[in-house]
Parts: structure tokens; sequence; C-alpha cells
């Protein structure tokens, strides 16, 4: 049986802090400007795998990393056909999948993995900040105002109490769509105390832990206000914690496992 856990342990992320200037030092641009140009560049760089004969799943390239992450959220559709099965609470092929623990997220990267021949792995807590930023220092991704969060995240004013079909708000600078609201998104670190500086930009967590972090607010709940979908927020639960809150994107290596 599932653990359905949806308190929130709440902190405010300190990544920002220690990266800043280092996001500038990679080419990072400090604008959070959304222009067509910025579109139509990372659109151009759209890596596409598929998982069957209809079902595919988008990349695009990483700051700070040589891999890609997954231009929006595991739709239910992509799940279903990797792992054969759909656990989610609100059931919609293109819908996030939700109701999945980290555990299993983690299973859907090693099943992709086995079924491509590629390597699948969820994002580190610096990749997914990092990227979900699109280059901004601001609250959110677009800015510092709340009220401007409608047009990029499905959250507790405009989302109706239900997921919904991924990719429908605006992305970010980088191309990035859901990365505020909509489920959650586990990341692959053990919880744990932030280090100011960061080691380095390769920095993916403690060694070990007993939680695992989860980011970018969700569509209702503790996870759904506005501040929770900020991109600095942090929450963290057992890795077998499941709720209709918590879903994934993930990360494909640039190298293959054969």
């Amino acid at each position: 049986m599932k653990t359905r856990t949806e308190k929130p342990h709440f902190t405010k992320s300190a990544l920002l802090i220690s990266i800043s200037a280092q996001m500038l030092l990679i080419g990072c641009s400090a604008s959070s400007d959304d222009t067509s140009t910025t579109r139509k560049l990372v659109d151009d760089r759209v890596v596409k795998v598929q998982i069957n004969k209809t079902v595919s799943i988008e990349f695009l390239p990483m700051k700070v990393s040589p891999a890609l992450m997954g231009r929006f959220e595991i739709s239910q559709e992509q799940y279903q056909a990797v792992i054969g099965s759909n656990p989610s609470v609100h059931v919609n092929p293109q819908h996030p999948v939700d109701a999945v623990s980290w555990n299993e997220a983690s299973m859907f990267c090693a099943k992709l993995s086995e079924l491509t021949g590629l390597i699948f792995r969820l994002p580190t807590e610096l990749e997914w900040e990092i990227n979900s930023r699109g280059g901004t220092t601001t609250t959110y991704h677009y800015g510092n105002s709340e009220d401007d969060l409608v047009k990029y995240a499905w959250f507790d004013k405009n989302s109706k109490e239900t997921t919904h079909p991924v990719g429908q708000k605006a992305p970010n600078n980088y191309g990035f769509y859901d990365t505020s609201g909509n489920v959650a998104e586990w990341v692959q670190d053990w919880y744990g105390q932030l280090p100011d500086p960061l080691p380095s930009l390769q920095w993916s967590g403690p060694p070990e832990g007993t939680e695992k972090v989860i980011r970018g607010g969700g569509y209702t709940g503790p996870l759904g206000n506005a501040k929770a979908c900020a991109p600095g927020v942090r929450f963290h639960f057992p890795p077998e914690a499941s709720s209709p809150l918590f879903g994934f994107r993930v990360v494909l290596e640039r190298h293959t496992s054969k």
C-alpha cells in the first residue's frame, strides 16, 4: 500500500545565493524576457526519444550539465508505455503521471534505460533549479509577481483541484514547461542542508539520507500555493511516499548504456 503524504517540509532554497555568480560565468542570461527568438532557438534543439511507434519523450539541452532534460513532465501515456500501468488519481493520458513515489520514478528511469539502451535518470536538485529558473535570478523564472504565475503554472488559483495536460502553459526561457505547478517533481538528491558555497556545479546532494527532495509545487493543497511554486522552494518526503501531487520529469545522458 502506498504512503499518502502531503504535509510539506518547507524550506527556502540557498541554491540561488550560492550559484548566481557561477550562472553568469557559464553564460546564462539574467533577463527574464520570454521572447519568440528564445523559444525558437531552444525548440530547434529538441531531441526526441521514441518509446514505441506512437509515444515519445522530448528533451532539451541543460545548462551546467552535458545531459538533456525533458521539456515536459512525464505524462500518463508515457508512463503507461514504459511500466504497463498507470497509478494516477487524475486519469488522462496527456496529464502528468501523478501519485508516484521517488522509488517508482527511479524505476521508470531504469526500465526506460533497459528498453532503449540509453541512460535515463532523475535530474539532480542543482540541474533542476538552474534549468527551472531559465537563466533568471528572480522569485519566479519570469519575474517577481505572483499575479503572472497563471500564465505559466497550474496551481491552486486556476487548477480547479486537478492536473492538466502537460505543456499548456507558457515555457520558461530555456523552453521547459510546467516547472511550476501541475505536479511537484521528484529530483535525484537526498534531502540535506545545502552547502554554501557549492563545491561545484556538478554537486548532487548528500551521499545518503532518509528523505528525497521534490520541487516545483503542485496544483493544489500545501504544495499548490503560489509561494510553493517558486523554483527556490524545497520540499522533502520519504522515497516511498506518494501523493496525487507528486510526479517527475527525466534526464537523458548523452552517452549510452550499450
